[in-house]
């Protein structure tokens, strides 16, 4: 108001029309009845006399007091919640969110390229900017973090941020305001992580050592960048242009390369939780079989091996069914992508299959046809194969492409380079069945991490195994104290996965449960199961393969259940 300090006025009405409001007395600043005199800028700050009846409170009924307000401390999902997806019921990884007066929800569905709208009490959203797949067309968006929505003018502004850019749609037609704009970067660092180790739940992330600094410390960042798109680091103090950071890259000649800051946002590798100590439900959840024994769709015989993919489809190795099966994300039954036409050796047929490899970008798996003693690839129902005359059981790939296939026969871990399938050569193994450190007996199932150091499951000496790279003898990481029921002992091992911590979780077969062992300890403990041979939920019967999927669930080939179960990880 006018003749008040700047920090006291009257709550109206904003928009009344300019030219029908009176000046207010040039000298005292006074007004006639019925009116008071108020400064408004959007009339060329004029003082100006305003309606009495423009400031009351039936136009413009006052704020409820927002100091200390609470809120009830259970939340009601009102967009998304259906899991991650990109159907128009599901999200992935919203950003912002805006509430217009009609209480319709509009989102930055981050990972999905889009803006969706949530009308009120809807079940499902509609795209209105974006949805168009990542890109830098101005039909398309790129992880878009923030929005503007302007209703009155149906205009939304939206912060495209990996297009580094600011762009205004109206109805579907776009305009970009401004170009070549970052927007606030938060990254991660990740410290005792071996180069290109997991540091993110996007799978597509590892770490990074960075120049200058302890090799045991790095920055996630996503991993698949053109290598000749990257700069070299300045020669002599190993420093990087703005926005840019130096990192170790092997995959680029070895050399120390600029790496663009946006590539390392927390958006685009999510860091993870805390892997330590983790727990899981102690109910499993039958995601696939548990109908009995048999060979229909919607049942299993003896699964052997379990891998859950980033869509969280179910491939397993369906074994005395001779077939690998896909289930769909909360399907009631699987498909046969390879197999199922009996046993028999036709490259049409499977026979007892333990083990898989999937290549879903490509779409072949690499399958352990154990009692045909051969490991071949199918293709899109073409087979051919790649190894012959192998007493295979467990199979693995590492980050370099190169194959590793146990030999139960030989008592060996033999590694070969994709599409040169000779002899291979030995990395675990190899001097006769036996239980000194060099030797293994039975070996099954195996892991391979970022160093290329091989852990085995040795199944006859009920040990896990782990082989460094060039080793001649592997060390002792779990069990090796003769089979039993102690935690300090394991009983026919199984599947086995080692998480970027150490941390090794096995498939205690005989002793029905699931371990977690630390390297160098002298014992283990028990993740899942431990409850005795059983179909309880809290049971188990044989497992064999395990496998996690990205949110840290645990799947479980139930073998002699004739099931996978999913126990649920505790946040």
């Amino acid at each position: 108001m006018v003749g008040t300090n700047n920090d006291v006025g009257v709550c109206g009405f904003l928009w009344p029309t300019c030219y029908r409001l009176v000046p207010c007395n040039s000298s005292g600043k006074s007004c006639q009845s019925n009116t008071i005199c108020v400064r408004h800028p959007e009339c060329d700050d004029r003082p100006l006399c305003y309606p009495i009846e423009m400031t009351d409170e039936t136009m413009c009924p006052p704020m409820q007091n927002k100091i200390n307000l609470k809120w009830k401390q259970n939340g009601i999902t009102v967009a998304g919640g259906n899991g991650q997806g990109h159907k128009l019921n599901q999200l992935h990884g919203p950003f912002g969110v805006f509430i217009d007066e009609n209480k319709n929800i509009f989102i930055a569905d981050n990972y999905n390229h889009r803006i969706v709208e949530w009308k009120y009490n809807a079940k499902e959203g509609e795209i209105i900017a974006g949805g168009n797949g990542n890109g830098n067309r101005m039909s398309q968006l790129y992880l878009p973090s923030d929005l503007i929505v302007v209703q009155q003018n149906h205009w939304i502004i939206i912060a495209d941020r990996w297009n580094q850019r600011v762009i205004q749609w109206l109805n579907q037609k776009q305009q970009i305001l401004i170009h070549n704009i970052g927007f606030q970067i938060e990254s991660q660092i990740c410290e005792k992580t071996p180069q290109y180790g997991e540091c993110s739940t996007n799978s597509a992330c590892g770490c990074f050592h960075m120049v200058g600094t302890n090799n045991d410390v790095g920055v996630c960042g996503f991993l698949w960048p053109t290598c000749y798109r990257l700069v070299p680091c300045n020669s002599s103090g190993k420093s990087c242009q703005s926005n840019t950071i130096c990192v170790r890259h092997p995959e680029c000649d070895d050399r120390p390369l600029c790496y663009p800051i946006e590539m390392i946002d927390e958006t685009m590798c999510p860091p993870m939780q805390n892997k330590i100590n983790l727990k899981w439900k102690q109910n499993g959840i039958t995601v696939a079989g548990g109908n009995g024994q048999g060979h229909k769709l919607n049942q299993l015989h003896g699964p052997s091996r379990v891998f859950i993919d980033e869509n969280k489809n179910i491939f397993i190795a369906d074994n005395y069914n001779h077939r690998i099966v896909e289930w769909k994300y909360n399907a009631t039954e699987g498909q046969i992508t390879a197999g199922g036409n009996g046993n028999g050796n036709q490259m049409s047929q499977l026979y007892l299959p333990s083990d898989f490899i999937v290549d879903q970008q490509n779409h072949w798996i690499i399958i352990a046809d154990r009692w045909n003693q051969r490991v071949i690839q199918w293709l899109n129902q073409k087979q051919q194969i790649l190894i012959h005359n192998i007493g295979c059981h467990g199979l693995a790939m590492d980050k370099y492409g190169f194959l590793y296939v146990a030999d139960w026969k030989k008592h060996e871990v033999r590694r070969w380079k994709m599409g040169e399938y000779n002899e291979g050569i030995v990395v675990a193994g190899g001097n006769g069945k036996g239980n000194k450190l060099n030797q293994l007996s039975n070996p099954s199932f195996m892991f391979v991490d970022e160093d290329q150091s091989v852990y085995v499951s040795d199944n006859n000496n009920h040990r896990v195994m782990k082989w460094r790279k060039d080793a001649k003898e592997g060390i002792v990481v779990a069990g090796g104290i003769g089979q039993g029921g102690n935690l300090n002992q394991l009983y026919y091992p199984e599947g086995v996965i080692v998480d970027n911590l150490g941390q090794i979780y096995v498939a205690d077969s005989m002793n029905h449960r699931i371990m977690r062992w630390y390297e160098g300890k002298e014992e283990g403990e028990i993740v899942v199961g431990g409850n005795g041979q059983g179909y309880q939920s809290n049971q188990l019967y044989g497992p064999a393969g395990l496998s996690f999927d990205e949110e840290g669930n645990l799947y479980i080939a139930d073998h002699f259940n004739h099931r996978i179960q999913k126990f649920e990880v505790i946040l």
